[in-house]
Order: structure tokens, then sequence, then C-alpha cells
């Protein structure tokens, strides 16, 4: 049965994910698609959404079960607009092939009008701390499920809420390092390099982790 206008269909919890190139700390304004938004994308590998799981109003869902509820509403309002992407039909705009940065997963785009908050796994807020999250850390958002409705038709649309790093992954500059082995007598700086900069930036969604 089809949602009235505005109506929230489900709130959710992602399961972790690596993130990608986002929007988090500053909206999308740059790029002929901007639109002034917040916003993250989960993606969720094709041969783990049997368990990888989302948490939900709903109760607990595999991510295929969740992929599945939303591809059904979106069938039963009619809508020309897939809020969920395959990654192996993504095209590299300069090449013309497949995009393989995103082959293999289902895309979920998330976007806010307001900046989320950030928090780390003991839910401090972080958001405005020198850690950031960086593209290739593993991160959880929140979000809501809500249907629209327009001159151009129906849809789902999905609303970022907050952020949670999981995993500092991206910027740690010497995670290889122990590849190196133990070398004697090499040379030694009298104090360590500083840490390379992290670059911004990701985004995400709101409600409990």
């Amino acid at each position: 049965m089809a949602k009235k206008n505005n109506e929230t269909l489900v709130t959710f919890a992602s399961p972790t994910f690596v993130s990608g190139w986002s929007d988090i700390y500053e909206p999308d304004t740059k790029g002929q698609y901007a639109d002034g938004k917040y916003k993250v994308t989960i993606r969720i590998p094709k041969d783990e959404t049997a368990d990888l799981m989302f948490t939900t109003s709903q109760g607990p869902m595999s991510a295929k079960d969740f992929l599945t509820m939303i591809s059904k509403q979106n069938k039963a309002i009619k809508s020309r607009f897939n809020p969920i992407k395959d990654g192996d039909e993504i095209v590299d705009k300069e090449t013309g092939k497949p995009n393989e940065r995103y082959a293999g997963t289902w895309l979920i785009k998330c976007k806010t009008t307001y900046a989320p908050t950030v928090y780390d796994t003991a839910k401090n807020d972080i958001t405005g701390s020198e850690t950031k999250v960086a593209s290739g850390d593993e991160i959880k958002v929140t979000g809501i499920v809500k249907q629209w409705e327009s001159a151009i038709g129906t849809g789902l649309s999905f609303y970022l809420g907050d952020v949670m790093l999981i995993n500092k992954r991206a910027g740690s500059g010497g995670s290889n390092a122990d590849l190196f082995g133990d070398v004697e007598g090499g040379f030694v700086a009298d104090k360590a390099a500083p840490a390379a900069k992290e670059t911004a930036a990701v985004a995400l969604e709101s409600g409990d982790f």
C-alpha cells in the first residue's frame, strides 16, 4: 500500500561501510549538479547483503531485506526514480566504461539541508574536532526514508541524519610501514615528520546508532 506524500516509510541506522567522497562538513556547492546539500552515499557490497544488518524502526533487517522493502515500495507508488543505484551500471564520464570504484555494490545517496553531527563510537560529538571523516574511513549513518510527490511524479528519498566514525583508516600515513621490516644502522630523523593532512570528507544521517 502506497504511503501518503511526505510520510515516513522507515527510519534506519546503516551497517558499517567504507566511505567514499561525500559532503559532511560543507554542503555541495560546486559543479553542474550541486544542490547545496550535505550528503553521503551508503555503499553495500552485493555479496554481503545477506550478512550486513540495518537497524530500523521496523526491527533489524538484513541489507537484502531492507533493499527489497525499498524496491517494493518504490514500485507500489509507480515511481520512475529509483533511490537505489546499481554500481555496476555507473559509467565513467571520461572513458565511457563501467566505473570500477562502484562495481559490485548497491549505492544509496542520503542528503540533508542541515549539517550532520559526527560521533565517535562512544557517541561523543566530534564534529568540530581535528579528526575528520575522510574517504576510506569506516562509518555508519542514520536516516529517514520518505515518500515525496511533485509535478514530475512521485518517489522515495533518503534523508541524512548523523554520522558515526567507526574506524579511522584514511590518512593514517604509515599503515603499510611494517612491510619494510626492521632496518639496523639506517637513517633516523631527530623528530617524526608531521602527519599528512587529512582531506575532507564524507556525509551521513540521523537517529540512534
